[in-house]
């Protein structure tokens, strides 16, 4: 995998545990919305680089 493919599985799975979190109330409302606040800015940090550079290559 290349690295921009790396960060958005990384982003994608925190995301998906941070729901289960909240849903078992491992995490406060507000804790919840401090690490969706900082992985949507990752997210869009993010694909502002990858458009950036340009598309990525296939995976063949």
């Amino acid at each position: 995998m290349l690295g921009g493919q790396k960060v958005i599985v990384w982003l994608l799975v925190n995301s998906h545990w941070s729901r289960r979190a909240y849903t078992r109330k491992l995490l406060t409302p507000k804790q919840i919305k401090s690490i969706q606040t900082i992985i949507n800015e990752l997210a869009s940090k993010l694909n502002s680089y990858l458009t950036s550079i340009g598309k990525l290559p296939s995976g063949k």
